[in-house]
């Protein structure tokens, strides 16, 4: 009896771990499908949803759920409606996991839109389905269907289908290139940005897309509670002096330093705000750097044999 108890519990744990490995491969592959698919079984979920959401409308109006097949041309309104709208304003061309404030603006523009339409032909046909009130909170459900869906399948992507999280940062500075940066980090679970650190005074406290400003004094606190084990410096356009303060303040707490791209590559295209680098010995000085000039180079060194001392350290490589 006890042995097979045993295998009884072996067997379910067994089918168990078949279940839930072909959940995830089930789920996978629907989220490797073509684009067209993609876009077919959007179009399908909203034909189903809007109507549903009408319906609900109607039901919070009336406080008891109501359908009749007499209302059949609003829910046909609806879908005739609505579909084309988001079609024509790229709601189905929308790349889910890259979804940002844009498309949250396109979402409302598309349901207030169709929310007017559907004003307007329910009181040119006299449809009581379609009266202003219950058009309004049609609108609102929609909104929050609509929105709610795509930011919810977004959610998914990010936290069970991408890579795994690598990095918990703070973004060192929170001016317009750290700002840039943080948009670009929230497509990719590579890095996690869970704070901004900035000298200035007046953004301490302030929230920079969803994440708090702290100041600098509070990073080793941060570094504990938060478990931040990476710090990104976003400060671009300041001198090689002050990027070489910052950097000696850091140094202390032993922890991985990256850095975007200087302010020059950035106006020259050379580079984005996402091209994240490792701090350069050009970064370490204490000054701009001064270009060698070859002249003074030959001088020394043509037609002579030279030994360079500490060739394996970085500045004897340069």
């Amino acid at each position: 009896m006890h042995l097979n108890g045993v295998h009884a519990i072996a067997s379910g744990l067994t089918l168990g771990r078949k279940t839930l490995d072909s959940s995830e491969n089930y789920l996978r592959q629907s989220v490797e499908l073509p684009r067209p698919t993609k876009r077919i079984i959007s179009v399908i979920a909203d034909t189903v949803m809007m109507p549903l959401a009408l319906w609900a409308a109607s039901s919070l109006k009336s406080g008891r759920p109501a359908f009749s097949v007499d209302d059949w041309p609003a829910y046909l309104a609806v879908v005739c409606v609505s579909i084309p709208i988001f079609v024509r304003l790229g709601l189905y061309r929308a790349v889910i996991r890259f979804l940002g404030h844009n498309a949250m603006f396109a979402v409302a523009l598309a349901i207030g839109v169709s929310g007017v339409v559907l004003g307007i032909i329910g009181f040119a046909a006299k449809l009581p389905m379609l009266s202003p009130s219950i058009v309004t909170i049609y609108s609102c459900l929609s909104l929050l269907y609509v929105a709610g869906s795509r930011f919810l399948v977004r959610y998914y992507l990010l936290t069970r289908y991408l890579q795994p999280t690598v990095a918990r940062v703070a973004i060192y500075g929170a001016g317009d290139a750290g700002a840039r940066l943080s948009t670009a980090l929230a497509t990719t679970r590579a890095f996690d940005p869970l704070a901004f650190i900035d000298d200035n005074k007046g953004l301490h406290g302030r929230m920079v897309n969803g994440i708090k400003v702290y100041p600098p004094e509070k990073l080793p606190e941060l570094i504990k509670t938060k478990n931040i084990n990476r710090i990104l410096l976003a400060v671009p356009s300041l001198s090689r002096r002050r990027r070489r303060e910052i950097l000696s303040q850091l140094e202390p707490l032993g922890l991985h330093v990256q850095t975007v791209p200087e302010f020059e590559q950035l106006v020259t295209g050379n580079a984005t705000v996402g091209d994240i680098r490792e701090v350069e010995v050009c970064d370490l000085l204490g000054r701009d750097s001064v270009p060698p000039k070859a002249g003074l180079f030959e001088a020394c060194i043509r037609e002579r044999v030279v030994m360079v001392t500490g060739a394996g350290g970085s500045i004897g490589t340069e």
